[in-house]
């Protein structure tokens, strides 16, 4: 389910009366394209933990502070083979975001995130959405070690982060767009997923394109 949730970051409208968001400019440059590579690529996200060994990847519990150095490691072994497929590929764009995605997913907005410390917006756009979905995804998805949490409870920690883990913009279009987070995580929870949520989903993804679109032509004109 996870390679739904940012999409929904880049499905931005303004609502009725409302004055613009902060999050508005930042995505409305954001075309279709976009859009369908942040969806098709952002699964490729922990491609790295290939090469994380097994007795860490796979411990059912909370990793000690030693094994959690060894974890991060992923980020950086994702950016190296998806780097390699760009040289292989250098005109595939989506191979080219794989590999952002992959190297700044854990990055945070205040700088304290891994591998590099990026901060701010030297972190690229769709790790920034991707950092978010992430833990969204964690937070709310049952493990070993922890039960599922509640949307209330994700939400919370997320406020709770803003400026400092996640994109302030970020978390804004998180917020304005809550009930399709959790009618996906209904979805897949109750394993109603299909081939026709998917159809759907993109016309949808359509539509609001050529929203976005017809409201640039009439502001400009």
């Amino acid at each position: 389910r996870f390679h739904f949730y940012p999409v929904f970051f880049l499905m931005i409208r303004r609502p009725p009366g409302s004055t613009l968001f902060p999050y508005t400019t930042l995505f409305r440059s954001m075309d279709g394209d976009y859009i369908e590579t942040i969806y098709v690529t952002c699964p490729l996200h922990d491609i790295g933990k290939v090469g994380i060994p097994d007795r860490v990847l796979l411990k059912p519990g909370p990793l000690e502070k030693h094994e959690f150095e060894v974890m991060k490691k992923h980020a950086a072994f994702g950016s190296e083979t998806l780097s390699a497929a760009v040289e292989a590929h250098p005109n595939a764009r989506f191979l080219r975001m794989a590999r952002d995605i992959a190297w700044t997913h854990h990055e945070r907005f205040d700088g304290s995130g891994y591998p590099r410390g990026l901060a701010g917006k030297k972190i690229p756009l769709c790790g920034r959405i991707v950092a978010m979905a992430d833990v969204y995804d964690a937070l709310t998805t049952k493990r070993v070690y922890k039960p599922a949490f509640t949307h209330e409870t994700a939400r919370s920690i997320i406020l709770e982060n803003e400026g400092k883990h996640f994109d302030p913009a970020v978390v804004e279009a998180f917020l304005a767009h809550e009930a399709d987070f959790t009618r996906i995580r209904r979805q897949f929870d109750c394993d109603q997923y299909s081939l026709h949520h998917t159809k759907s989903l993109l016309a949808e993804l359509s539509a609001v394109d050529a929203e976005n679109e017809a409201e640039a032509v009439v502001a400009a004109s």
